[in-house]
């Protein structure tokens, strides 16, 4: 048996509570919950040195749906050469090792590889291991996740509350009860009789009143030995990587910020419209907003619902009246009923334009974010949160070049 621990729970030493920035304390921290999943999480590791799995994320947002994803998961069990697999949507693959980083990305012909030989990849992994993209989704599922070097990142969490037995179709689960903020409830069942974490429920609250929840599952469970399956999809050497851009640590920031300039493919690049129309950034004359958003993504719509109050006597918001068009792009989906009613909802129709696929051809590095585009199509201006008077500053600051 490989004797490992699967889950290291970032818990702050000396603490046995929690104050929040408002004065209301948090319920204490239950170290013994917190011991009880450990110690589920090391037998599920003892036990199987492989395990691989499929996890749905159902995202909800103001209580509509935003995303339904799944993502496949391998995880190898192994002190000396552990190892996390994910595959997402079979068009980016992701390999996590305690020496490297290896990412494939079939849609924009990519591939990163990164190894952990020089001060510049450890911090560039470590970055990628708190807001890359295995972090993201798996960071709610961590029990699987101690493997890799996880320990100092994000994607461990949380603080536990609570655990009890309950039995669910017959079957007895532990109910761990969790919080990693104020605004967050994290409920957690771990099977008790092969010790697998069966689902995951999150409802997080924001300020605003703004309300999200996501239920996590976790299904198709296996513990065979997947090595042939990762490596075949690992062969740099295969006929169709030839085409493909590479990069490694050195490389990899040019990579990510290559693609600001304003190509062919980006202006060329089809915006539908509401009514099915057609249209490109290439025929948009004048000032241009590109406002990037996505429907299951909160601040986004948030950003969207600014528009709604602007509008003056003739109907112009307040960009429109100084020469900027916007132009609100969905890049992530092209469901047209579902961007047509909270168009609706926002008021904001004439603006709102799909292009799903787009984030392939201009870096958007957040779901919610903004690019101000001049007349002879440069990129004017960069924001991850819309403020007018840093668009107007920038429009008459390029004007005086």
């Amino acid at each position: 048996m490989k004797k490992i621990i699967v889950v290291l729970l970032v818990l702050v030493c000396g603490l046995a509570t929690m104050s929040y920035a408002n004065g209301v304390p948090s319920p204490k921290i239950s170290y013994k919950c917190a011991s009880q999943y450990k110690k589920q999480a090391k037998t599920l590791a003892q036990d199987h040195q492989w395990i691989s799995f499929k996890c749905r994320d159902i995202h909800y947002w103001n209580g509509e749906e935003g995303w339904d994803a799944v993502i496949s998961v391998i995880i190898k069990y192994d002190e000396k050469n552990p190892l996390v697999f994910m595959n997402v949507d079979d068009e980016k693959f992701h390999l996590l090792t305690k020496d490297s980083y290896k990412r494939i990305n079939d849609v924009r012909l990519e591939i990163t590889d990164i190894t952990r030989n020089s001060r510049e990849g450890r911090d560039l992994y470590e970055n990628i291991g708190v807001y890359g993209s295995i972090a993201s989704v798996l960071s709610n599922v961590s029990y699987f996740l101690y493997p890799i070097d996880f320990v100092n990142t994000m994607a461990i969490r949380p603080f536990f509350r609570s655990c009890n037995e309950v039995e669910i179709d017959g079957k007895s689960y532990n109910r761990y009860e969790s919080f990693f903020t104020q605004e967050e409830n994290i409920v957690s069942f771990v099977n008790n009789e092969n010790n697998i974490l069966d689902s995951v429920y999150l409802e997080y609250h924001s300020k605003e009143g703004d309300e999200g929840r996501d239920y996590y599952n976790i299904f198709d469970v296996r513990f065979e030995d997947r090595r042939q399956y990762i490596d075949s999809v690992f062969n740099f050497n295969n006929p169709k990587y030839v085409v493909y851009s590479r990069y490694d640590e050195f490389t990899y920031p040019v990579m990510m910020s290559n693609t600001d300039n304003l190509t062919n493919d980006i202006l060329d690049f089809p915006l539908v419209n509401l009514q099915g129309d057609t249209t490109t950034l290439s025929k948009n004359n004048g000032w241009l907003l590109l406002n990037f958003w996505s429907i299951g993504c909160g601040p986004c719509l948030k950003g969207l619902e600014k528009y709604q109050h602007e509008k003056d006597s003739l109907g112009y918001r307040v960009l429109e009246n100084q020469g900027i068009k916007i132009l609100a792009i969905e890049h992530k989906s092209n469901n047209m009923e579902r961007i047509g009613n909270i168009a609706d909802k926002m008021q904001c129709g004439d603006i709102m334009y799909s292009a799903k696929g787009i984030g392939t051809k201009i870096s958007i590095p957040i779901l919610g974010f903004y690019y101000l585009i001049s007349p002879d199509k440069k990129i004017a201006g960069k924001y991850g949160e819309l403020d007018y008077d840093k668009v107007l500053k920038a429009k008459q600051n390029y004007k005086t070049k």
